[in-house]
């Protein structure tokens, strides 16, 4: 299944960039690009089946939660034209340490029938070396 890959190189120890990216339910991290991060239910932040909505408009679910693999799935269940459920369905993302970097990963995509990469869903967060 092809992928979209965006990545970033932290010169920092995996535990502490774990630390500060694993809960769900924390965005903090994002500062500038996600503006709120609502937590939806009784569910924690590092347990599946937690939800959250982000900038109001993406409802998402967490699918897989790592601790040894520093991995964390999720879902996008609905949000706005061009993930709207009418129009998307299996949005799957994942960050994960991969070898000495924090990767962030997402799926192939349904959309209206038609196959399409995830790529013209993604937007890079940082790019540094």
């Amino acid at each position: 299944m092809p992928k979209c890959y965006q990545s970033i190189v932290i010169a920092a120890p995996i535990e502490l960039v774990w630390e500060t990216v694993k809960n769900f339910h924390d965005f903090s991290w994002a500062a500038g690009v996600i503006d709120s991060c609502e937590a939806v239910g009784n569910i924690g932040g590092t347990e599946i089946g937690a939800k959250r909505v982000l900038n109001g408009a993406f409802q998402e679910t967490l699918l897989e939660y790592n601790e040894t693999a520093h991995r964390v799935r999720y879902s996008i269940d609905d949000g706005p034209s061009p993930v709207s459920v009418q129009e998307v369905k299996n949005y799957i993302g994942t960050l994960q340490r991969h070898l000495c970097r924090m990767v962030f990963s997402l799926g192939i995509v349904q959309r209206r029938g038609a196959r399409f990469l995830s790529s013209d869903l993604c937007s890079t967060v940082a790019d540094t070396r």
